[in-house]
C-alpha cells in the first residue's frame, strides 16, 4: 500500500511538471509520444479519476480576444488530451474565443474525473487595456518636492510586469524627486505589452519680489502692496489670494505665490510706520498782549504745513493770544497735529493816589507799586513823584511782562491848618506847672495834634490843645488835617524863675572858757534885701539873738540851720553850720628836777 502511494505521488508530480511545457503559443497541447490516446497509466487514471478538466486560455492582443480551450490532463502521465465540451455559452467545442470580463466553464461532468480536481472555469476581471499607455506626471519639477508618475487608468485595469527606467521593477504610481526622462513597461492581465515615456522638465526657479509703500499711516489709511511678476496664485499671511493685497496697518507682510507648474516661493515686505511723532511747537513769545507780534514754527521736514488760523507754512506770525493749531503732513501723506497756546499777558490795575497840595508845599503822587516801568506826563520814570502845582496828572506803566495800562489822578490844593497858642505864665516855686492854652487853633475829629519840646516837659494832655507842663522849654503844636494831610505849627516858650535863694550859713566856729557866745552866719549878707533869712537851732545849740537875721547870736554848740526865702518866687534854700566847744582845764606836770649842787648850782624845771 506505501509503495502504490509513493508511485502515485511520483506520477502526480512528472505530470505537474511536464504539463506547463505541453502546449503552444495558439493554445494546442505540444504532441509527445504519448500523445493520441490514453495509454495504460491514463486509462487506469481515467478510472480512478485522477485527471484534472483544464481551461487554457489563448489571449489574442491584436483584436482584444480570448480563446478557451477544454483539456483534460491525466495525472499519472501527464499527457492533456483536447476535450469536446458544452460551454457556459452553449457552444459545443473544444475551443470559443470570447470577449473579456466575464466568467466561462465548460460541462466536465462526462470525463470521469473526481469534481474536487476540476478546473473548468476561467474568469477575467477586465478588458483588455486598449491603450495608448499614458503617463501622467507634473510638467515640472519643483525643486525639494516630491511627484508621482501615474498613468491614465480610468477602468481601474490590473497591469503587471511593471518596469520603470529608471526606477526599475515597482509599482503604479512611482515616486520621483526631479526631473528627467521616464520610460515605462508593463502587461495588461492578459500579457499585452506597452510602453510610453515621459520628459519632466525642472520648473524656472520661483523667485517673487514685493513692492509697496514707503510706509503707512495710522488709523484709518490704507495701502496696497503686490508682486510685479506674472503666477498662478497668490497667498497672502492673512489667507487673502488677491494681488495686489490690501493693508491697513504697518507690518511685516509676506506672500507665497505658485506658478503654473505648482511650484511655490515666498517673500516678505515689511511696510514701516510713517506715522507723525509727537511734536511741539515754538514760539518766540510764550505770552503776548493783543497787538504785539509772536512768531509761532513748527517743526522741519514736512512736506505740508497748515495753521488753524490760515498761514501755510513752516511758521506763523500772530498777533492775538489763543490757542493755534498746526497740522504737518508727511512724503507718505500722513499727518500729525499740535498745538500751542500764546497766554495773555496780565494787564495790571492801576490806581494812583495823590496828597493834597498844603500851602507851600508839594504833592506825593502815587501808583500802584512792582510794575516794570513808570512814565508820568511830568516825564518822571520814578515812583512815587512829587508834583508842586495842582492839576490832571496821568501814569503809564508798561513793561516785558505785562500788557500797558494807563491811569490819571487830580492833585488839588487845600489851605493849612490854624495853629493859635496863649503865651503860659512864667513857672516858679510858687507856680511849678502850667496849662498851655492852644484852643484857638483848628478843632474837630479830622484833626490831630502832637506837642514836641525842647527842653521842657510834658506831664499830660500832649495830644491836645491843652498840655499840662512843668518845665521851662520851646513847646512847639503840630496840627494835622486828617482828610488833607495838611499841617501847620506853632512854638511858645515857657519860662521859670525857679533860682534857690543863696543860704550862707558861714563857717564853723568853737566856744571856749574865752569866747562862751559869738555870731554865727555869713561873713558877708546877700546883697538882695528881699530875702528872708531864719535859724533853727539843733542838737544842744541856743539861739540867743537874731534868729530873723543873717548873724545870730549863740552861746551853746549845736547845729544851726539857716533858711532863706525869696519872697518874689516863693523859692526857699537852706544851710547849716556846728557850732563846737572847747572848756577843758588844761593839765599841768612837773619834772623832778635835778639836784643842785656846788657843780650844779642851776636846773631846768620841765
Amino acid at each position: 500500500m506505501a509503495k502504490r502511494y509513493s508511485l502515485f505521488c511520483l506520477i502526480l508530480a512528472a505530470s505537474l511538471f511536464f504539463l506547463p511545457n505541453s502546449l503552444i503559443a495558439n493554445g494546442d497541447p505540444i504532441r509527445s509520444p504519448l500523445n493520441g490516446g490514453p495509454g495504460s497509466l491514463d486509462s487506469i487514471a481515467g478510472v480512478l479519476g485522477h485527471c484534472n478538466p483544464e481551461i487554457v486560455v489563448t489571449p489574442n492582443c491584436a483584436d482584444h480576444t480570448i480563446t478557451l480551450g477544454a483539456f483534460v490532463i491525466y495525472l499519472f502521465s501527464g499527457q492533456t488530451v483536447p476535450q469536446m465540451a458544452l460551454w457556459t455559452t452553449g457552444e459545443l467545442a473544444q475551443k470559443i474565443t470570447v470577449v473579456p470580463p466575464g466568467a466561462w466553464s465548460w460541462d466536465a461532468s462526462g470525463t470521469g474525473c473526481e469534481p474536487n480536481h476540476w478546473n473548468n472555469e476561467y474568469v477575467a476581471n477586465g478588458p483588455f487595456f486598449f491603450g495608448p499607455l499614458v503617463i501622467t506626471g507634473p510638467p515640472a519639477i519643483c525643486e525639494d518636492t516630491n511627484y508621482e508618475l501615474n498613468i491614465e487608468n480610468p477602468d481601474g485595469l490590473i497591469f503587471n510586469n511593471i518596469v520603470w527606467t529608471p526606477g526599475g521593477s515597482g509599482s503604479i504610481p512611482l515616486a520621483i524627486d526631479g526631473p528627467g526622462t521616464y520610460v515605462l513597461t508593463l502587461k495588461d492581465e492578459f500579457g499585452c505589452p506597452f510602453t510610453d515615456q515621459i520628459v519632466i522638465p525642472p520648473s524656472p526657479v520661483v523667485a517673487p519680489t514685493l513692492v509697496g509703500p514707503l510706509g503707512i499711516c495710522p488709523l484709518g489709511d490704507s495701502a496696497y502692496v503686490q508682486v510685479p511678476q506674472q503666477f498662478s496664485h497668490y497667498l497672502w499671511e492673512n489667507g487673502d489670494t488677491l494681488n495686489p493685497h490690501l493693508i491697513t496697518e504697518a507690518g511685516t507682510y509676506f506672500v507665497t505665490v505658485t506658478n503654473q507648474y505648482g511650484c511655490t516661493g515666498t517673500k516678505e515686505i515689511t511696510i514701516p510706520s510713517a506715522e507723525v511723532v509727537p511734536f511741539d511747537l515754538n514760539a518766540s513769545a510764550p505770552a503776548i498782549c493783543p497787538g504785539q507780534t509772536d512768531i509761532l514754527t513748527g517743526p522741519f521736514g514736512f512736506t505740508s504745513y497748515h495753521w488753524s488760523n490760515g498761514p501755510m507754512g513752516l511758521t506763523n506770525i500772530v498777533t492775538q493770544p489763543g490757542t493755534y493749531t498746526l497740522t504737518v503732513t508727511n512724503n507718505i501723506g500722513c499727518t500729525g497735529v499740535s498745538s500751542i497756546t500764546i497766554d495773555l499777558l496780565p494787564t495790571p490795575t492801576i490806581a494812583i493816589t495823590a496828597s493834597p497840595i498844603c500851602p507851600g508845599g508839594s504833592s506825593t503822587v502815587t501808583a500802584t507799586s512792582g510794575m516794570p516801568q513808570y512814565l508820568w506826563s511830568t516825564g518822571q520814570t520814578t515812583n512815587p513823584i512829587l508834583v508842586s502845582a495842582p492839576g490832571t496828572i496821568s501814569c503809564t506803566v508798561t513793561g516785558a511782562s505785562i500788557c500797558p495800562d494807563t491811569a490819571q489822578v487830580t492833585v488839588i490844593q487845600v489851605p493849612a491848618p490854624i495853629t493859635s497858642i496863649v503865651q503860659p505864665p512864667q513857672l516858679s516855686c510858687l507856680v511849678q506847672q502850667t496849662v498851655i492854652d492852644a484852643t484857638a487853633s483848628s478843632t474837630g475829629p479830622n484833626f490831630s495834634f502832637v506837642w514836641t519840646t525842647v527842653g521842657g516837659n510834658f506831664v499830660s494832655g500832649q495830644n491836645t490843645l491843652q498840655p499840662m507842663v512843668n518845665a521851662a522849654g520851646v513847646y512847639t503844636l503840630v496840627i494835622t488835617n486828617l482828610t488833607t494831610g495838611c499841617t501847620s505849627s506853632s512854638a511858645v516858650t515857657v519860662t521859670s524863675n525857679i533860682q534857690l535863694p543863696p543860704a550862707p550859713a558861714g563857717d564853723p566856729a568853737t566856744l571856749t572858757c574865752v569866747v562862751t557866745n559869738l555870731n554865727i552866719g555869713p561873713a558877708i549878707p546877700p546883697s538882695d534885701p528881699n530875702l528872708l533869712a531864719n535859724w533853727m537851732a539843733s542838737a544842744g545849740g541856743n539861739i540867743i539873738s537874731g534868729q530873723n537875721s543873717w548873724n545870730p547870736f549863740v552861746n551853746q554848740p549845736g547845729t544851726y540851720t539857716l533858711t532863706v526865702t525869696n519872697p518874689t518866687n516863693g523859692c526857699t534854700n537852706m544851710g547849716s553850720v556846728i557850732i563846737s566847744q572847747n572848756t577843758s582845764l588844761p593839765s599841768s606836770l612837773i619834772a623832778p628836777p635835778s639836784q643842785l649842787t656846788c657843780t650844779m648850782n642851776t636846773v631846768a624845771l620841765n
